[in-house]
């Protein structure tokens, strides 16, 4: 698992998600996760694309973070999941708090946001 910041402005923060959100993958990058997402004062978009496999963990650590932003009013969009990762966040009924978008520029849609 690896997080990196695919781009960045004053009004959103387009983060890259790679590897598998399996146990061991999500427990490497945790902490360092939630923290950088915490300190964005923009709208976030969690690119998906490069997300082989999710289970349950991984799920919970997307919506601890977007609790995280919600506390502060801060808006999150999750793009490009595969169909797997897709399927697994709608059967566990989350896709209200983690809405998916097909695409970058519909997820930019829906935050409210420009192109970078």
């Amino acid at each position: 698992m690896e997080l990196r910041v695919k781009a960045t402005d004053s009004t959103l923060t387009h983060y890259l998600l790679t590897g598998r959100m399996d146990h061991a993958g999500v427990n490497r990058i945790r902490d360092e996760f939630l923290k950088t997402i915490e300190s964005t004062n923009g709208s976030v978009l969690l690119d998906l694309a490069k997300v082989t496999f999710i289970v349950s963990t991984g799920i919970g650590m997307l919506l601890d973070a977007a609790r995280a932003l919600a506390r502060k009013g801060i808006k999150l969009a999750v793009s490009n999941a595969q169909p797997m990762v897709e399927q697994s966040i709608k059967l566990a009924k989350v896709d209200t708090v983690l809405p998916l978008t097909s695409n970058n520029d519909e997820a930019r849609n829906l935050l409210g946001v420009s192109t970078l």
